[in-house]
C-alpha cells in the first residue's frame, strides 16, 4: 500500500502518499487529482479507500467445514441476533483468519452506495476500514487518539473505534476477552492523553503521531479485509478489461463462430424433424377427434389428455412432493416447517430442520441425483441445529 484516500476530520475527502513528509491533498484539488489519476493508470492496487470505521461492525465467528459452500447465504443469518438491524439493509464482507475462524465486516448497503457515487472512491478496488489499516502484530494494541475518536486495533479480527471520552471504558471491555503483551498510543496534533482509570497490563508506549504515522509503522503491509465484495465488488474499466482479456476474448469469439455454423446446422435437422413430429401429432389427434377444427394440435391434444387424466397441476404438484418427500426421509433428523408450491414455476418452496450442515448439503446432493433442481436460498444455526430454505424443481 503507496498512498490512501480518506475522509479527514473535517470531512473532506483526500488522498495521501504514504511517505513520511507528505501531506494530504483534497482530492478536488489540481495536485490531489493528479496524483489519484496517476495511481490508477500506473499502479491501482496500492491505494486504498479508507472506509470510516465508525460505519462498520467487527465480528469473528468459527466456520463449521460443511457450511463453506454455502457461507455468503448462510452468514447473514449466522450473526443476525448479533446485529440491531434488519440483515436485509446490511452488507456482509469476510476474511478467513484460519480453516476455522473468519472475520467479518458490517456496513449498511445505503452507506456504500454512498460511497460509489463518489468518482475517486468508486474508482478504487480496495475498500478497508481505516481501523484495520493499522498495524497488526500478535500480542500488540495500537491506538490512535483524534480531536473526536480513537481507533484501537487489537488484533488481525478486533477493533473498535470510540469518542475519546469512552476509551476508558472500550479498554475496560477488551481486556475481559484479551490481555495485550505491549500498547501503543499515538496522539495526533494538539491532543491530549484521555484520562484512564483502567489498568493496562503494560505500561503504554505513548509518542505524538496521527493516523498515517501509526499506519506507516506497519510498513503498508496490506492483509486486511476488504469490504467490496458480493454485489459490491469493483468492476474493473472497460480499457483495462480489454488489455488484459483481449486473446481470451478473441478465442471465445473464435469458438462462438464454429458453434454457430454447427449450430445452423443442427438447427436446419431439427426443423425438419419437428415438421415430421407435428404431422405426427395431428394424425394422433385426428384418431382421437375426427371432429372439428384443427388449430394448434399440441394444445388441443394436451387439452384432450389432461381432461382424461384430471388436473395436471395437482399432479405436477404430488409427483414433485412425492420425490422430494422420498429424499428428506433419507436424511435424519429433518422435519418440514413450511412448504408451498408454485403453479408458474413449478416449484415446491420448502423450510426444513436438520441436524447439521452436513445434511443440508446431503439433502441438495440426494435431489439432485434425483434428477431434480435444488436452490438453497438459505442457512443458519437454529438452536442445537440447521433451518434451511429449499426451492425445488423439476
Amino acid at each position: 500500500m503507496k498512498a490512501v484516500v480518506r475522509y479527514d476530520s473535517s470531512g473532506v475527502l483526500v488522498i495521501q502518499r504514504l511517505s513520511l513528509g507528505d501531506s494530504p491533498l483534497p482530492v478536488a484539488s489540481p495536485d490531489g487529482m493528479a496524483l489519484l489519476n496517476a495511481f490508477l493508470e500506473h499502479d491501482r492496487n496500492s491505494i486504498v479507500f479508507a472506509v470510516p470505521s465508525e460505519q462498520v461492525t467487527f465480528l469473528e465467528r468459527a466456520v463449521e467445514r460443511a457450511e463453506r459452500k454455502l457461507l455468503a447465504q448462510s452468514l447473514p443469518f449466522s450473526v443476525e441476533e448479533r446485529l440491531a438491524e434488519d440483515v436485509d439493509q446490511l452488507h456482509f464482507a469476510h476474511r478467513w483468519l484460519s480453516e476455522e475462524r473468519i472475520a467479518v465486516s458490517v456496513i449498511r448497503k445505503s452507506v456504500l452506495e454512498e460511497f460509489q457515487q463518489e468518482p475517486a472512491i468508486a474508482a478504487l478496488s480496495q475498500w478497508i476500514p481505516d481501523v484495520l489499516l493499522l498495524p497488526s502484530d500478535p500480542g500488540q494494541w495500537v491506538i490512535v487518539v483524534e480531536q473526536n475518536r480513537c481507533l484501537a486495533r487489537l488484533s488481525d479480527s478486533q477493533a473498535f473505534v470510540c469518542h475519546p471520552n469512552l476509551l476508558d471504558t472500550f479498554l475496560t471491555s477488551s481486556l475481559a476477552e484479551s490481555s495485550p503483551a505491549g500498547v501503543s498510543i499515538y496522539l495526533d496534533q494538539q491532543v491530549e492523553m484521555p484520562s484512564m482509570s483502567t489498568a493496562l497490563p503494560v505500561a503504554p508506549l505513548v509518542r505524538k503521531g496521527s493516523w498515517t504515522d501509526a499506519v506507516l509503522m506497519g510498513e503498508g503491509v496490506l492483509d486486511s479485509l476488504n469490504i467490496r465484495q458480493g454485489t459490491f465488488v469493483a468492476q474493473l474499466p472497460w480499457f483495462e478489461w480489454w488489455t488484459q482479456w483481449r486473446w481470451v476474448a478473441a478465442c471465445v469469439l473464435g469458438a462462438l463462430v464454429l458453434q454457430g455454423t454447427v449450430t445452423y446446422a443442427d438447427l436446419t435437422l431439427a426443423q425438419a424433424q419437428n415438421l415430421d413430429l407435428r404431422r405426427a401429432i395431428e394424425m394422433t389427434y385426428r384418431e382421437v377427434s375426427p371432429q372439428g377444427a384443427l388449430v394448434d394440435p399440441e394444445k388441443q391434444l394436451e387439452r384432450q389428455l389432461r381432461a382424461l387424466r384430471g388436473d395436471g397441476q395437482r399432479t405436477g404438484f404430488i409427483e414433485l412432493l412425492s420425490r422430494t418427500g422420498a429424499v428428506l426421509n433419507g436424511v435424519d433428523r429433518t422435519q418440514i416447517v413450511t412448504i408451498n408450491y408454485s403453479d408458474r414455476n413449478e416449484q415446491l418452496g420448502l423450510t426444513v430442520t436438520v441436524a447439521d450442515f452436513e445434511s443440508v448439503e446431503k439433502i441438495r446432493s440426494e435431489l439432485v441425483k434425483a434428477q431434480l433442481t435444488v436452490d438453497i436460498e438459505n442457512s443458519t444455526q437454529s438452536g442445537d441445529g440447521v433451518r434451511a430454505r429449499l426451492r425445488v424443481g423439476r
